[in-house]
């Protein structure tokens, strides 16, 4: 775990400061209590007399409510214009989205009403609450003060009721708050916690009124004729608000040391908080203070509004490195908690003598198993390993004597391709990307080698594309392709490529989707360098295992394994080190499309699920919905890519 937030205070020429800040144990000194009499000290009293001038601002309070609501109004006023019925779905995703963020910004309202700011009247406090805020929760500001305040004094610690900073920001998890089953197990948490200590409400339950005060509003909605804001209102409600709620406490309390292999239930986490930056963003999905709610752990009867003048106080203090520390933005910290859910070591270490396959290194731990979903070719499950020192992973055991087998008959690159739309845009692609490779290439007769290309069909476009390519060469292992690839009049080699032998010399190589299948990629790329002439190109596509599909999908089964045929991967520097020491100079290396690897995936989690059945002679690919999810995955993946790394590379090289 991290260094805990006294260890960050601590001056090293007094005496230490003890652990685990946030902790309100009542019967022990208060850590935060502590901080109080460092603060007061080192300033002669100032910073009490700071915090008893901190009162509430309840005016900005109830415009900051008012704002939530003009913008949930907002938002259903835009779903309920006319609009297109093929612009239906879009608009109710869109529409539920923003409901369920202004949901969940007015929800945190609630939050100020348990600390009793909303109003200088306790009962008034909790009956205003109770109106404006917690019908939609279907809650009791009361009963909400109970459980808000065991999180006060359990922070960190196993008995905390707040508890999906104790989940990993992984895959499983991330659908788990989509679905609503985290939120159904906070609340059911959350009410044998109630009950213990609060008393039974009377008349209508505080969930009954919310769930009659929805159904008033979807009745209304779709009375009124805007049937897409009803949806958008269920949805919203029931997928989003506790998506946005789960993942806001994360953000807030999940320590970047946490260890994804720990169960944090049994295990304590350490009490962590954060300070958000960030404009709008911040001051909404952070909104009544909780952007600054490391502050608020420290001082929780200091209202929202008041936050920024304490913090502003607090940095000209010793406090100021703890809040220099802790103080991020919501993207950084969703990167970083998603990129340390990645890290989980298996029990057993890699086999003894197993070295990365992309750089050589022993430096290797568990990052998955997978087995074959696309082709049940075997029932057997491969383990990857990722290398520390270059990102790669490399499979184990590795099935070089079982080629055949994982290789059927039915492989995609054996069948040729059939007409289909998005095949004709690919095509397309295909020669633009040829058009604008052979440009740069002089000379008026040309050769090109395709390796691992199967029944030669990326040559039958290179040819349409460039009238000067005369002679075309197919290197493959599969003899079942030879036919095909004769009939398209290239020449066939029946070998790999480490094996291939041929005096001529090409100005044109490509291994799309082919480095990946082999055990010595560095012996693969020197080999290539040695058959290209001296201005040729060598293009590569391969996956970037440092995606976000790895990253989220690995646990069940990601697109990009192709187990068990891909043995080794690549990130983007470890490609670009590889290359150097082939002698290869990399020209361009870009970050493609991944949606064969996101399609994969889909349809692998509803094979587990009994929706759809593979075999192997009836492989994924050639699934009704494998294309219509290509379609859909490439257009998420070219959305994102300005943005985010996608899951494969494409590379243009030269020799060095």
């Amino acid at each position: 775990m991290a260094e805990s937030d006294e260890l960050l205070l601590r001056d090293q020429r007094a005496k230490p400061a003890p652990p685990d800040m946030g902790r309100l144990d009542g019967g022990q000194a208060s850590e935060i209590g502590r901080l109080r009499a460092r603060l007061n000290a080192e300033t002669n009293g100032d910073y009490r007399r700071l915090l008893s001038n901190l009162r509430p601002d309840y005016g900005r309070v109830w415009r900051d409510i008012g704002f939530g609501y003009a913008a949930l109004v907002f938002v259903l006023a835009l779903a309920a214009l006319p609009v297109p019925l093929a612009w239906s779905a879009p608009v109710v995703l869109a529409a539920a989205l923003l409901v369920g963020y202004a949901l969940a910004y007015l929800q945190l309202f609630i939050h100020e009403a348990a600390h009793h700011n909303l109003a200088a009247d306790r009962a008034l406090n909790d009956r205003l609450a109770n109106a404006a805020i917690a019908w939609h929760l279907g809650a009791d500001t009361a009963a909400y003060r109970v459980t808000h305040f065991a999180h006060h004094r359990n922070h960190g610690l196993t008995t905390d009721t707040e508890r999906s900073y104790f989940r990993a920001l992984d895959g499983r998890f991330m659908l788990e708050m989509l679905s609503g089953v985290n939120a159904l197990r906070t609340f059911l948490g959350r009410r044998r916690e109630q009950a213990r200590a609060a008393k039974p409400p009377r008349g209508l339950t505080p969930l009954a009124r919310g769930l009659v005060a929805h159904l008033v509003i979807v009745g209304g909605l779709y009375a009124c004729g805007a049937w897409r804001a009803a949806i958008a209102w269920v949805i919203g409600v029931g997928v989003f608000l506790p998506f946005f709620g789960a993942l806001r406490q994360i953000l807030e309390h999940r320590s970047p040391e946490a260890d994804p292999n720990v169960d944090y239930a049994r295990q304590p986490h350490g009490a962590y908080t954060r300070i958000f930056k960030g404009g709008l963003l911040a001051h909404t999905f952070g909104g009544a203070g909780f952007d600054r709610h490391l502050l608020h752990h420290w001082e929780p009867q200091v209202s929202y509004t008041r936050l920024a003048e304490l913090e502003a106080y607090m940095r000209g203090t010793s406090a100021r490195a703890i809040l220099e520390a802790r103080t991020t933005t919501y993207c950084k910290a969703l990167g970083a908690l998603m990129r340390r859910a990645t890290v989980r070591v298996r029990a057993a270490d890699a086999p003894s003598g197993l070295a990365c396959y992309a750089c050589g290194s022993a430096k290797l731990s568990w990052w998955c198993a997978a087995a074959d979903p696309e082709y049940r070719s075997t029932e057997d499950r491969f383990d990857y390993f990722r290398c520390a020192d270059c990102g790669g992973l490399s499979i184990s055991p590795c099935p070089e004597d079982r080629l055949s087998e994982i290789y059927p008959e039915t492989y995609y690159s054996y069948a040729g391709e059939s007409f289909s739309l998005l095949g004709a845009v690919k095509h397309w692609l295909d020669r633009r990307l040829f058009n604008s490779v052979f440009a740069g290439i002089p000379g008026e007769r040309l050769a090109a080698l395709d390796v691992g290309g199967g029944s030669g069909w990326l040559l039958d476009q290179a040819r349409q594309a460039e009238p000067r390519l005369s002679t075309t060469v197919v290197v493959d292992v599969n003899p079942t392709a030879e036919s095909r690839a004769r009939a398209s009049g290239h020449d066939f080699v029946l070998s790999r490529i480490e094996d291939f032998s041929d005096p001529r010399r090409f100005d044109l190589i490509t291994m799309l989707n082919l480095i990946e299948h082999v055990r010595r990629p560095g012996e693969v790329l020197a080999k290539a360098r040695d058959c290209l002439t001296d201005d040729g190109v060598l293009l590569i596509k391969t996956p970037n295992c440092d995606s976000l599909d790895a990253r989220l999908l690995r646990k069940s089964y990601w697109g990009g394994l192709h187990s068990p045929r891909h043995w080794v991967l690549f990130t983007p520097e470890g490609f670009r080190r590889a290359a150097a020491e082939a002698g290869l100079r990399v020209e361009r290396l870009q970050l493609t499309q991944g949606a064969p690897f996101w399609a994969t995936s889909t349809l692998a989690w509803m094979e587990r699920r009994g929706l759809v059945r593979f075999s192997r002679q009836a492989p994924m690919y050639r699934h009704r919905l494998f294309a219509p999810l290509l379609a859909i995955f490439a257009a998420f993946d070219y959305a994102r890519r300005p943005f985010m790394r996608t899951s494969q590379m494409f590379v243009v090289l030269k020799r060095a």
